[in-house]
């Protein structure tokens, strides 16, 4: 078994608890940083980078974060 790395990217700080990566459609990359701060100030953030490694965005909001996921609406599947 071979393992070959899609991207390495530099995210920023060092993640303690990193929590998620998913592969987007459109070929960019969403990683969910868990746990960053100190534990009286935690935050968490939501990263997305382009390809060649560069960020879209970042999210960041000021509790831990287990898990994010980009959706492309929130009414998507909603019936009435």
């Amino acid at each position: 078994m071979t393992a070959t790395p899609l991207l390495n990217v530099r995210l920023g700080e060092l993640l303690r608890c990193p929590r998620s990566a998913e592969t987007l459609p459109n070929g960019n990359f969403v990683f969910t940083s868990g746990f960053q701060g100190t534990p009286e100030a935690p935050f968490g953030q939501s990263i997305e980078v382009l390809p060649d490694g560069s960020k879209v965005y970042v999210l960041e909001g000021a509790a831990r974060e287990y898990r994010s996921y980009r959706m492309k609406d929130l009414y998507r599947g909603i019936h009435r």
